[in-house]
């Protein structure tokens, strides 16, 4: 009698639903990112164009060290297509909404929630119209600000940081109200936000090095993520002090 009970227990423990630990949410979702960034830079002239480019301007950049000379960078031919175009806009859009729903799921998890998993990494899609296009605008509000003076484009990172997160808690809201209320968010705080980001700069100057760039990805994406989810909180009022709490964070960062 008391074996039955223990197989009955043992069943039951099985076969209860358990929430997946942040790093292997992570994994997928780097798994996913990776995987579309393959089909883009194999499967369409745009990606292929990109990597010969960098190719040809790094072997450039070693000649001009090695020798002293600055030689020519001669920019491989572009040939588009349409199959080779679908290919390159698909995936980066797909990427999008899969950046979205990882957004989705580390801000479940500042907020406590329950139900998140590995299908959360899909949530994006729940606001693929409104996504994609606050995307396209401030990227190209954005790259317009790097066009003229440079420091407009930083200014603008900072201005429409906030538009995905309202956009997660006011989905019924239209575009524009996203970007002019992440505008207003930011009013006096985009140097604060520009130097958030800098202080990450360790963590990305150590993804640099061979061999370690997906062991440090991995604990880097939840915990800048996270890091950026508390200071939209603490924005609108709703979350610590502090942006880093909720996530331990090496002392030599």
């Amino acid at each position: 009698m008391v074996r039955h009970k223990l197989k009955l227990h043992a069943k039951g423990l099985i076969l209860a639903p358990r929430k997946p630990h942040v790093i292997f949410v992570t994994l997928l979702y780097i798994a996913i990112s990776i995987l579309l960034l393959l089909i883009v830079m194999n499967l369409s002239e745009l990606g292929a164009f990109q990597v010969e480019t960098i190719r040809r301007v790094n072997n450039a950049a070693v000649e001009a060290f090695q020798l002293g000379t600055f030689p020519q960078v001669a920019i491989p031919e572009l040939q588009i297509s349409v199959l080779g175009l679908f290919f390159f806009v698909i995936p980066w859009i797909l990427t999008w909404m899969v950046e979205l729903g990882y957004l989705y799921y580390i801000r479940g998890i500042a907020r406590g929630e329950d139900g998140l998993g590995y299908r959360s990494l899909f949530e994006g899609f729940n606001y693929f119209l409104k996504g994609l296009f606050i995307r396209l605008l401030s990227y190209a509000a954005i790259s317009l600000g790097f066009v003229l003076l440079m420091v407009p484009g930083f200014v603008l990172i900072a201005a429409f940081s906030q538009a995905n997160l309202l956009l997660l808690d006011n989905p019924d809201k239209n575009v524009f109200w996203h970007l002019r209320e992440s505008t207003r968010l930011m009013r006096g705080h985009k140097w604060e936000y520009l130097v958030l980001r800098l202080s990450f700069i360790g963590w990305l100057l150590l993804m640099r090095i061979p061999f370690l760039h997906y062991a440090v990805r991995v604990w880097y994406t939840p915990y800048s993520t996270l890091t950026f989810v508390n200071y939209y909180h603490g924005l609108i009022g709703q979350g610590p002090k502090d942006p880093e709490d909720g996530w331990q964070k090496p002392s030599m960062f």
